[in-house]
């Protein structure tokens, strides 16, 4: 008996160790009865008992499966799946079975109507994006309940009404501001929205209770170190001034609130795991989840790889190759043959460098995500030497100087772009250069005295081209300039400089020339031809003598002979154009003979190698590239030019003929250690990169701790987006966003557009009905289609009652489709090109604009001018110019529109423009000697602007300073606080994140991040008001103007 006993213990302990407790399960729904949990995990639907146990999986399919809701009687779970490329609803058997699509209209599956046969979801168009659609599960056409709705939703018991919330971010629950989540009620039958809450916190995931008078949410709460969590509440009979704490959470926010129509048993995420909330005993507990199935993919990938090469370094006798491909380090002859890996940590490799050895490599890795300095020789590739003098330091760029050293580029936390000098011999560090930022690669001269830079200044964003002296460690301004400078480069025998000025090549001459310095007398070996003869017989034994000399010596002795003598007096006026190109050129070599080569990026985005000699004169193409070449450089040993075009290693001989380097390996990485290398990456970049140094009052190493062990659990790239992203959310920091690579390719069809919306609240027995028809379309002009006329069929297929209309224009962009038509008095066939997601947008726009213009032209009786800037960039501030100086000149005064502008950079033109004043008058007599206002192009007469919570970045920027010069009211609402300056970090394996690095702050220095823009006059539109399109903003802007004119 004891022996059966200690075998069954022992099964039991041996089944408790293969089986595996699941970590970032999403999106939890509970059934009806409030027994069962079906959530998400690994792009799967699991099922587990609602007090936890053993999960089973429900659907297995190559895409991804989410968001499932149970049916009403618990027998069906509708879900949103890609799994057929697109995304879809379909409905299975919660005990398990085939899964049915019913809806390919990209609608998300939100809650079930009581009975059963129709679901609620929320779908998208314009003008006011995300509506509540009425999905029936027959597959008939959708319909819609309203034009404003979200997919964070739930159908009241009577299904009456629907509580949702709206806008707020689910990862930065200390925000405070416009774009706050509040709790918002629609009624169905009055068409009549209700804002549930009015904090200025965030509110999201609400739920009915189907057993009382309840609703349940979450609700952000301020903890310890300056953090918030959403903890749970309940309200009753909706007394929101009175809201009942439930949760007392110190670590994790509760989300993703799903109830049980039978109780009050809840069940929601709390970070890495599922949570539950049981009604009648009012306890708060774990879900305990384990599961014994096999469906953890194997983490260890080999790949075979043929000619790929991700960065390089050249030996400088042109015989090695030293590169990097995805992870780590590789070696290989110039000429072809074995590939050897060097490095196996897998941490990613930064840039390479090999010294004149020709073995030794300086290369940069990753430790911690901070990039560090490491040496390694090809003949002892075990031997991995640590270069511990930058520890401290992030080690941005590293080259190797022939002769000098390796010059490295490094930031410590305050000082940025610091220069210093590694000596290969004994691994000895000279800082040369601490108190500047330098903007560019340090190149040393030929003779080794002497160094260019580019000081990058603030302010101004200029760069100053310096000259290094090595001797005697002075600093010497060379060429300030206010623009764009870059590549630094000297001339091949130390005579001129070169540089990249904006769009400009540049030749700086190092000494005044006489004049006709270039010119042949031809009449002298004619006149003279003793002298000639003299001359060659000289030549030829100069010639002798040097091969003499490059026999004994090599090359050391002609870099030797050269001596560099610079006279600084004059040198900015010695500055010569030698070649200019739009749209952008850069530097990348010269050689013996007078010549030198850049790349040009041109107005059609074509790459080309191009060369000019020294004084501007035949400039001319030598290749050209289908894309970007990187890390181009000139190899003298092998006189050529090395590049990787599309993951391949270039050869350019300079005529132009191009070769593959090939080469052949095998590399094999591990997924999960990935995940965690790019989760230290992206923490450390954003530790140095982000604005504020004090990380918004956030201990960024405590951040690390606390989410790094969660990494463990990261088996997909999702869960390391979900992981980073929940840590980023603390900073509570706008223009941030981390992208995780994709692993797995989903197949995708993409729908095209045609410049017209649909009507899903009024649909016939056959076909749709169009609602809105945009100007631009080519069913308005030259079709004369019309709103209300009806759309029949779509490249010859029929639209009954269960066609699916999104499937009629899957991959159709650009291509004719063919369109049947019941118009008012006739069937019209037309025929137009598929559009792009940005085309259509575009065409809304303009009709919204034109209308807006149109409103203000008839409020006005004709008076007032209307100007909306689309966002912050060259394009529309050029339309912005022609709306004031052309369109509206004449108008007495001007409504200036930046709602909705997502941002950019123009805000300084824009007010440059409003404030300049006339100074003087002129006369002309062709206008009759009528004194005229000098300049001309100036605006003096009553302006006003809009803004409201879609007003971001540099859209809220430009508000505050148009207050700040009093120019006129500010109509709407405050704008989010979102203004950082912000930019884009890639890392090795694809993944990317936005990375905020500039703050701005008002003139009274206080940082608009996290504040925005205050309007002088509140005024929000109603859901209501925007759904009829009744812009009372608008209409208050004219009646505000019509005071001040009057």
């Amino acid at each position: 008996m004891k022996k059966i006993i200690f075998t069954f213990v022992i099964l039991l302990l041996t089944d408790s160790l293969l089986a595996i407790e699941p970590h970032f399960m999403q999106d939890p729904a509970i059934s009806p009865d409030g027994n069962t949990i079906c959530f998400a995990y690994m792009s799967d639907l699991w099922l587990v008992p609602f007090h936890g146990g053993e999960a089973k999986r429900l659907t297995v399919s190559k895409g991804t499966d989410s968001n499932p809701v149970f049916s009403p009687d618990g027998k069906t779970i509708a879900f949103n799946s890609n799994r057929d490329g697109f995304t879809g609803i379909y409905i299975i058997p919660s005990e398990g079975g085939k899964a049915e699509c019913i809806s390919k209209e990209g609608i998300t599956v939100v809650d079930w109507f009581k009975n059963g046969k129709k679901l609620l979801g929320c779908g998208y168009q314009l003008p006011n994006r995300t509506n509540f659609m009425e999905v029936p599960l027959d597959g008939t056409h959708p319909a819609l309940i309203t034009e404003i709705g979200s997919s964070l939703a739930q159908l009241s018991p009577d299904n009456k009404k629907i509580i949702f919330s709206y806008r707020g971010d689910p990862t930065r629950e200390r925000y405070t501001g416009s774009h706050n989540g509040q709790l918002w009620e629609y009624n169905i039958k009055e068409k009549s929205y209700t804002q549930l809450t009015h904090t200025e916190y965030t509110e999201r995931y609400p739920v009915y209770s189907y057993v009382n008078d309840r609703i349940y949410f979450s609700s952000a709460d301020f903890i310890k170190d300056n953090l918030a969590v959403l903890q749970l509440y309940f309200v009753e009979n909706y007394n929101f001034d009175d809201a009942q704490q439930l949760s007392d959470f110190n670590y994790w926010s509760a989300r993703q609130l799903s109830i049980a129509r039978e109780n009050d048993n809840i069940v929601f995420t709390l970070f890495d795991e599922l949570w539950s909330y049981e009604g009648d005993k009012g306890k708060i507990k774990k879900v305990p989840i384990e599961i014994k199935q096999d469906f953890l993919e194997n983490m260890e990938v080999t790949e075979e790889y043929v000619n790929m090469v991700s960065n390089f370094s050249i030996s400088p006798n042109g015989k090695m190759v030293a590169f990097t491909y995805k992870y780590d380090l590789f070696a290989m002859p110039e000429k072809g043959g074995e590939v050897k890996q060097l490095t196996f940590s897998q941490k990613g490799i930064g840039d390479i460098a090999v010294t004149n050895d020709n073995q030794s490599i300086y290369f940069t890795t990753y430790d911690k995500g901070n990039k560090q300095l490491y040496k390694i020789n090809i003949s002892e590739p075990e031997n991995l030497e640590y270069i511990s003098w930058f520890k401290d330091a992030y080690v941005n760029e590293i080259y190797y100087a022939d002769e000098v050293g390796l010059i490295v580029e490094y930031s410590g936390e305050k000082e940025k772009n610091n220069i210093a000098l590694l000596d290969p011999e004994n691994d000895k560090v000279e800082v040369l250069i601490n108190d500047q930022v330098v903007g560019s690669s340090f190149v040393v001269s030929p003779d080794q005295q002497y160094a260019l830079y580019f000081e990058l200044t603030p302010g101004t964003w200029d760069e100053i081209l310096y000259l290094y002296n090595f001797e005697t460690k002075e600093r010497t301004v060379l060429y300030p300039y206010h623009g764009n400078m870059h590549s630094p480069l000297w001339g091949k025998h130390g005579s001129y400089i070169f540089f990249n000025r904006d769009e400009d090549i540049c030749r700086m001459d190092l000494h005044a020339k006489e004049d006709f310095w270039d010119y042949t007398d031809y009449w002298e070996p004619i006149l003279n031809p003793e002298d000639e003869e003299k001359k060659e017989e000289d030549k030829d034994k100069k010639e002798k003598e040097d091969n003499n000399d490059e026999e004994e010596d090599g090359e050391e002795k002609d870099k030797k002979d050269i001596t560099i003598s610079i006279d600084l007096e004059d040198i900015r006026k010695r500055v010569k154009v030698i070649a200019t190109h739009k749209t952008y050129n850069y530097i990348v070599g010269t050689d013996e003979d007078s010549t030198l080569y850049y790349v040009n990026l041109s107005e059609d985005d074509t790459y080309t190698l191009r060369k000019v000699d020294y004084e501007g004169k035949d400039d001319q193409e030598i290749t050209s590239f289908y894309e970007r070449p990187r890390y181009m450089v000139y190899n003298e040993e092998n006189d050529c030019f090395y590049c990787v075009v599309s993951n391949s290693m270039k050869k350019i001989t300079k005529s132009g003929s191009t070769e593959t380097l090939e080469n052949e390996f095998c590399y094999t990485y591990n997924k999960s250690e990935l995940n965690k290398t790019i989760f230290e990456q992206a923490w450390r970049a954003f530790q140095i990169g982000f604005y504020d140094p004090n990380m918004h009052d956030i201990n960024w190493e405590k951040s690390y701790k606390k989410y790094s062990p969660y990494m463990e659990y990261a088996y997909t790239p999702e869960v390391m987006d979900y992981i980073y992203s929940e840590m980023m959310g603390e900073v509570n920091a706008s223009h941030t966003g981390f992208y995780a690579r994709q692993d797995n390719y989903q197949r995708s069809f993409q729908k095209a557009y045609g410049g017209f919306t649909l009507d899903y609240s009024d649909i016939p027995k056959k076909g749709i009905k169009f609602k809105q028809i945009f100007r631009k379309s080519k069913l308005n002009k030259p079709h004369e289609i019309k709103p209300g006329d009806v759309l029949l069929s779509v490249d010859g297929e029929e639209i009954e009652s269960t066609t699916p209309i999104n499937p009629l224009f899957f991959n159709k962009e650009g291509e004719k489709i063919r369109l049947e038509i019941q118009t008012a008095d006739s069937i019209a066939t037309v025929e137009i090109k598929g559009l792009s997601w940005w085309q259509h947008y575009s065409m809304w726009y303009d009709d919204w604009v034109s209308s807006r213009r149109e409103m203000v032209d008839e409020l006005s009786d004709g008076r007032f001018g209307y100007a909306h800037i689309r966002s912050m960039g060259w394009s529309p501030y050029e339309d912005f110019v022609q709306d004031v100086f052309a369109n509206n000149w004449q108008k007495e005064a001007l409504i200036i529109d930046v709602r909705n502008n997502p941002g950019g950079w123009i805000h300084d033109w824009l007010i440059e423009l409003l404030t300049k004043e006339p100074y003087a008058f002129t006369t002309n007599r062709i206008f009759n000697v009528k004194k005229v206002p000098f300049p001309g192009d100036t605006w003096t007469k009553p302006t006003i602007l809009l803004i409201n919570q879609n007003s971001f970045s540099d859209a809220e920027i430009f508000p505050n300073i148009y207050q700040h010069f009093k120019l006129g009211k500010v109509i709407g609402m405050p704008t989010s606080g979102s203004v950082i300056g912000t930019g884009h970090k890639y890392f090795m394996d694809g993944s990317s994140m936005r990375m905020p690095g500039t703050g701005w702050y008002t003139a009274d220095e206080v940082n608009m991040e996290g504040t925005g823009a205050k309007p002088d006059i509140y005024l929000d539109q109603t859901f209501e008001e925007k759904i009829e399109d009744n812009d009372v903003q608008l209409k208050r802007a004219v009646e505000e103007l019509m005071k001040e004119i009057q």
